[in-house]
């Protein structure tokens, strides 16, 4: 796999870690919250129940498969940004705003709806995640895009926004609220690309010689999780210190033989 390659799928696995924290973490807290919220409109009532639209409530889960396989490192940083202030503002709502669905029990035993309800949880209502993740996935992938790419992701999270509401998993005023959530962190992080692009560059060297070190001898594991837990609320003024180790540990495994180098390591041509 070319690095390129192994930094997409690196944003991918750090954001599933991001989600599953906390959603999950989201989830248990509310439920210590002893109010509840009804966000419903009277005509939501008459939404017919489709328990088929699981399927297409589930084809959001690709999200993360195919962007490091259509678009990209350099393009998923923006939508990594996005959808990780996502997460962590959503998951503040659900604490402060736990929501109570106004929708009677689903009974239904289909395979896509069971996994559908597993993966949703309690109370992560308001906003929908699951909307504003379909709409950066557009977002995203429409991208540098003719018309009709456009239109297919469109219609894609369109699909998926109805989707939500088909099977009685939110009402409109999630929905609506996870679309406004996904344009204002897109905007943003569009707006601070440049910025973005080249510091997760250098965090993303910086933690693979970080792992190369740890390979050749434990104790740099514990040297590198001593400077990232040292940054912590520091990170962008503590980064000449996680960057400085790691180009002078090159250097000195470059001078011991320790690493391999093609041509002479420190010598350039005049």
């Amino acid at each position: 796999m070319k690095p390129l390659d192994r930094r997409a799928w690196f944003l991918a696995g750090a954001f599933t870690l991001i989600f599953v924290t906390f959603y999950g973490a989201a989830s248990a807290l509310s439920g210590l919250v002893p109010w509840r919220i009804h966000v419903d409109f009277g005509f939501e009532q008459a939404i017919p129940y489709v328990s088929a639209a699981a399927w297409v409530y589930l084809s959001m889960n690709f999200l993360l498969v195919l962007a490091p396989l259509t678009i990209g490192w350099r393009k998923m940083v923006p939508m990594f940004v996005a959808l990780t202030l996502q997460t962590v503002l959503g998951a503040l709502c659900f604490v402060v705003l736990p929501v109570e669905t106004s929708f009677p029990v689903r009974a239904d035993a289909t395979m896509a709806f069971a996994i559908a309800d597993t993966i949703n949880l309690e109370r992560n209502f308001l906003p929908s995640l699951h909307v504003a993740f379909a709409v950066t996935g557009a977002l995203a992938f429409g991208r540098d895009r003719g018309l009709l790419p456009r239109l297919v992701v469109g219609g894609w999270a369109l699909g998926i926004a109805a989707s939500t509401m088909l099977i009685h998993e939110h009402h409109l005023l999630d929905v609506v609220a996870g679309a406004a959530l996904a344009v204002g962190t897109w905007t943003f992080a569009l707006r601070h690309e440049t910025r973005l692009v080249r510091a997760f560059d250098v965090e993303l060297l910086c933690y693979a010689h970080f792992y190369a070190f740890a390979r050749r001898h434990r104790r740099y594991a514990l040297i590198g999780l001593a400077l990232t837990l040292q940054s912590l609320g520091r990170w962008r003024k503590r980064r000449v210190l996680r960057t400085g180790f790691a180009f002078l540990q090159v250097v000195d495994e470059l001078l011991d033989g320790d690493r391999a180098c093609k041509g002479v390591p420190l010598i350039t041509s005049a």
